[in-house]
């Protein structure tokens, strides 16, 4: 393997990272809808993937035009090179076959004309790409994935010379204002880059089983908080009340109901609801359940 090309570690890295940026743009625009329903349209969750492919293509073809990379190998400072001629590939013919198969993967919306070809195509590719791998580990492939393969172009460290070529001779002398000014596009892709980073961070902690542990026991509240304290009334307290009063809601008995399993008497509604949820007499504490609920009728009545 030449000095000049990066590790297999260090490409599947890039690799992961550049996956992560279709999720990062459907979680934010996602919660910008949620957030902002009157300004952004739930119809743009429906129409992602269309929108990502123009936002992709534009992405890459930028970075492809003035760095001979792609977004994610440009944040961990690889270039593409032509095998042949050892040029970048940042016009012409050479571009649009990168361009192409770095949007490839977006496509997959099409998938639902042609899904048997394509689940294929797929599985060839990926036996494909493990034997360029497997090469590439070797010394024996300059490449190690066949869209590289197809596109004709090879991935190198970015030199001393690449990072000076984007840093003119007169940047020194320049003003802080203007030096400034052409600093924002570097930074705000630094810092984009990052972001992507750390969602990527994150989506990795919360699908591991400590992220799984954490989320269960954020969510599942109600399991680690203990039921409200019900004190069972005195039945001295319950025998200084009038005779007609629920020793429930302390008021003149509606619909009088007495419970069989201790002989109190109460409201029918009071006592319904304190049995189905506590399961016992609210003054002697002995377990109860509706049917030990009956109901009386005055002769007056």
């Amino acid at each position: 393997m030449s000095a000049k090309q990066p590790s297999i570690f260090d490409i599947l890295a890039e690799e992961s990272f550049g996956g992560t940026l279709k999720p990062a743009f459907k979680y934010i625009l996602t919660f910008l809808s949620s957030r902002y329903p009157s300004t952004i349209s739930k119809q743009s969750i429906r129409w992602f993937d269309e929108l990502y492919l123009l936002l992709d293509a534009f992405l890459q073809n930028y970075y492809l035009k003035h760095y001979g990379a792609s977004f994610a190998e440009n944040f961990y400072g690889f270039k593409r090179v032509i095998r042949t001629s050892g040029l970048r590939p940042t016009t012409g013919l050479t571009k649009l076959h990168s361009l192409f198969f770095l949007v490839n993967p977006t496509l997959v919306w099409l998938t639902r004309f042609i899904v048997p070809a394509v689940s294929a195509c797929k599985m060839l590719l990926n036996i494909w790409s493990f034997i360029l791998q497997l090469m590439y580990i070797t010394s024996r492939s300059a490449v190690h994935s066949p869209l590289l393969w197809i596109s004709n172009v090879k991935l190198e460290q970015l030199s001393k010379d690449d990072i000076m070529m984007h840093c003119p001779e007169s940047f020194s002398s320049r003003s802080f204002l203007s030096r400034l000014i052409f600093l924002i596009p570097t930074t705000v892709s630094r810092i984009f880059g990052y972001f992507l980073f750390f969602i990527q961070f994150l989506d990795l902690f919360y699908n591991s089983e400590l992220g799984a542990e954490f989320r269960s026991a954020n969510t599942d509240v109600s399991r680690r908080i203990p039921p409200a304290p019900h004190e069972v009334l005195g039945e001295s307290f319950v025998h200084q009340l009038e005779p007609d009063m629920c020793p429930l809601c302390l008021r003149k008995r509606i619909e009088d109901t007495v419970l069989s399993v201790s002989g109190y008497v109460f409201c029918y509604n009071c006592i319904r609801k304190y049995v189905l949820k506590e399961k016992r007499c609210p003054v002697s504490g002995f377990p109860a359940n509706l049917c030990h609920l009956i109901k009386l009728y005055p002769l007056d009545a």
